[in-house]
């Protein structure tokens, strides 16, 4: 049987981040699947970049009060919030992008994400990194408007 491990800082290592890193939270409980939304973020990312992860969604509200997220990664059925209510919660929390990643099929469920405020829904088991590339590009530049850059 093979194990796998996650190297994800829970919460960062490093109270600041690299300057000019970009920070990504990735609010997900399953271990395997925050493993592969940080493998598909390290293949997408072009510069540099930190990851916190958050397996609930008082964990991931707290981060993002604390350390801030330049784009979040969330899953919406967490151990402490389930559905729409969570994404509602973590918008309330930062301006950043926020993605949907789901493995839930409902319909309408990628209507009402993106109208609660999502920024796209991505679907587990049909991660492109393309996507991710994309969508870290876009959370670098909303973070260098922020900044006046």
């Amino acid at each position: 049987m093979l194990r796998l491990t996650m190297a994800v800082p829970r919460p960062l290592e490093q109270p600041t981040p690299p300057s000019g890193a970009l920070c990504v939270l990735i609010v997900e409980d399953n271990a395997a699947d925050a493993m592969i939304a940080a493998a598909a973020v390290a293949r997408a990312a072009s510069g540099p970049y930190v990851l916190m992860r958050a397996e609930s969604l008082a964990q991931a509200l707290d981060l993002i009060r604390e350390h801030g997220a330049d784009m979040v990664l969330m899953d919406l059925n967490l151990p402490d919030s389930r559905g729409i209510e969570s994404l509602e919660r973590v918008r309330a929390a930062t301006a950043s992008p926020v993605i949907v990643v789901t493995t839930e099929d409902a319909a309408g469920l990628d209507e009402a994400a993106l109208a609660a405020g999502a920024f796209d829904i991505l679907h587990k088991g049909r991660i492109d990194v393309e996507a991710i590339a994309a969508l870290l590009r876009l959370a670098e530049k909303q973070r260098r408007a922020r900044n006046g850059q």
